[in-house]
């Protein structure tokens, strides 16, 4: 950064400080000065010219940074903090009003105590600012003796730092105590080169309850959280230790930690219970490391859309106590693994759906009362044999089902490799009467018409493509040899005649399987059940072209002029 020289600036400053009697609005003043000076970008106060020394008393610094931020909130200049010799740093000893509400800059360091805030850290270089529920926002934040109150004044520090990216290690350090009432919606948003740290007192890790405790119980709104780390600025990135969630009830959607819009995370011992959807909401993230934690709420948690993903990470297992609706739900493409986590008494313990992958190795399953791993709407997991699950079957923690597959999902690379989708493509409900005829006649009309209402060009020339007709219906008339089939692409595919008439009323079952064998010839196998007669079964090879979308009608055809068949339902299924 380009500094207008200080005694300028000083001057200035001093000026206006001495006009204050005289000018009722100071910002009027600052306003009329030389377009040099109120451009911000482009000076700065250096501390030492406010008497603040490197190496100084505690309480002659004390007044002279105090001084010297004065005046740079009254002319919105940032702070020069020239450094002294190795090691050495400006001793404070009071609380600084305001000290994060400015800009700092410079190689210097404060220190209170045994703490030291660096202004321009760099690696190998840490910053703590300190929070308690009984801190106050206009602390400092710089020692736990002066702590901040709530995460978003910490947060809110780390923005007012004004780097682009926060270079060295910047961490939050949470007393302990339980957050409660009003400190809901705390949100990081600062870019930083290592993940922020945000911590509670060591507890010894997991499965130890930690001490720092946030609690939505009480003025908790609708969407709430706790703690969010969030885009859309990249490179956010947060790893929380040793906290616990409890309780963030203010609507069908709210958690205790929030992490999403590309922000990254890591975590080790975080517990949460009693919220109304989750413990932890990952949506949009990368990079998500985490292990240790014990997690009971309807969700312990949610991640959607969320690419590279470990929980359990280092062999650190997450517990998952008594989830209502899914321990862990892993939606909408998100990918990676869960490893040597344990899942106790949960509805479902793993829920992999909307086109996501996980990769389960060394979890134990307990009594989940629907299923331990369920697959639905396209998602898929790898149950590794190499470092097996424990699915503990045959004994009292035995789950209701191991696996729950739902069409088109599954194992991945095992049964679901080689499943086939099935879908109803058509169906007709209305009743249709065929009498007073004995030509061949279209009865219900499945898949006719428009285009975007057929079996598209080309889809029915794999062997892995089949369709279903299915009728139900009856014939009217005792007597009637009549007949029950189907036609594709204006091709009659196939027609069964009963070989003995019928009871008067009698129910008839059709169904007709058409399997592709290339891209001009099928393979169709069909089936007649009527109330009181044997089933009447044949097949052979058709010939059908289907390089032009396919129409599918049934068709019926009496024996007689005088009989009579009515037809109640069909309907047309497409697989592969």
């Amino acid at each position: 950064m380009a500094f207008v020289p200080k005694t300028i600036v000083k001057a200035a400053a001093n000026q206006i400080r001495n006009e204050h009697a005289d000018k009722a609005n100071t910002a009027t003043r600052v306003g009329s000065m030389e377009g040099a000076d109120v451009d911000s970008a482009m000076y700065g106060l250096d501390v030492s010219t406010y008497g603040a020394v490197p190496g100084g008393t505690a309480v002659a610094n004390d007044a002279a940074i105090a001084l010297a931020i004065v005046d740079a909130l009254a002319i919105g200049a940032s702070l020069w903090w020239p450094s002294g010799a190795a090691d050495v740093f400006y001793d404070v000893s009071a609380n600084i009003a305001n000290f994060h509400s400015v800009k700092h800059r410079g190689p210097g360091a404060v220190r209170r105590g045994s703490d030291i805030y660096y202004m321009e850290p760099k690696s190998g270089q840490t910053n703590h600012i300190y929070i308690a529920a009984t801190g106050s926002a206009a602390n400092d934040g710089l020692s736990a003796s002066l702590p901040k109150l709530t995460p978003q004044n910490a947060f809110d520090a780390l923005t007012n730092a004004g780097h682009a990216l926060l270079d060295g290690t910047w961490r939050i350090d949470c007393a302990a105590g339980t957050w409660a009432g009003t400190v809901h919606r705390n949100s990081h948003t600062t870019p930083s080169k290592n993940p922020v740290i945000f911590a509670g007192p060591a507890v010894g890790g997991h499965p130890n309850v930690p001490t720092a405790i946030f609690d939505g119980t009480v003025g908790a709104v609708a969407s709430d959280w706790a703690i969010r780390a969030t885009g859309p600025n990249a490179g956010v990135q947060i790893d929380v230790r040793d906290v616990k969630f409890q309780n963030y009830i203010g609507g069908t959607d709210s958690c205790g930690l929030l992490v999403d819009y590309g922000a990254s995370l890591a975590f080790s011992n975080v517990h949460g219970s009693g919220s109304s959807y989750s413990d932890v909401y990952l949506q949009g993230c990368t990079n998500v490391r985490g292990g240790g934690g014990i997690w009971a709420s309807p969700r312990g948690a949610l991640v959607n859309g969320c690419v590279d993903v470990t929980l359990g990470y280092g062999g650190v297992p997450v517990r998952c106590n008594g989830n209502t609706n899914a321990a862990i739900e892993w939606s909408r493409g998100t990918q990676g693994h869960i490893d040597n986590c344990e899942f106790n008494d949960c509805a479902v313990a793993v829920d992999v759906m909307h086109d996501a992958r996980c990769h389960l190795q060394g979890n134990n399953f307990k009594r989940s009362t629907v299923a331990a791993v369920r697959a639905r709407t396209g998602g898929y997991y790898y149950n590794d044999l190499a470092t097996p699950n424990t699915f503990n079957n045959g004994a009292a923690d035995k789950n209701a089902v191991d696996f729950l597959n739902y069409v088109g999902s599954g194992e991945s690379d095992e049964d679901a490799f080689l499943s086939q989708g099935m879908r109803r493509r058509a169906f007709d409900k209305n009743s249709h009467n065929l009498t007073g005829t004995t030509g061949l006649t279209v009865m219900s009309t499945l898949l006719t018409g428009a285009a975007n209402s057929r079996i598209k060009a080309y889809w029915f020339e794999d062997n892995t493509k089949k369709i279903i007709v299915r009728v139900t219906g009856r014939f009217v008339t005792a007597a009637a040899l009549s007949s029950i089939g189907c036609s594709l692409g204006g091709v009659e595919i196939d027609r069964i005649t009963l070989t003995a008439g019928p009871a008067a009323n009698a129910i008839f079952f059709y169904e007709c399987e058409i399997e592709a064998v290339g891209a001009n010839s099928q393979f169709k196998k069909s089936r007649l059940l009527v109330d009181g007669l044997n089933p009447k079964l044949q097949q052979n090879s058709p010939t059908v072209t289907t390089s032009a979308d396919l129409s599918l009608t049934v068709n019926g055809k009496l024996a007689g002029a005088g009989d009579s068949m009515d037809v109640f339902w069909t309907e047309a299924w497409l697989v592969g």
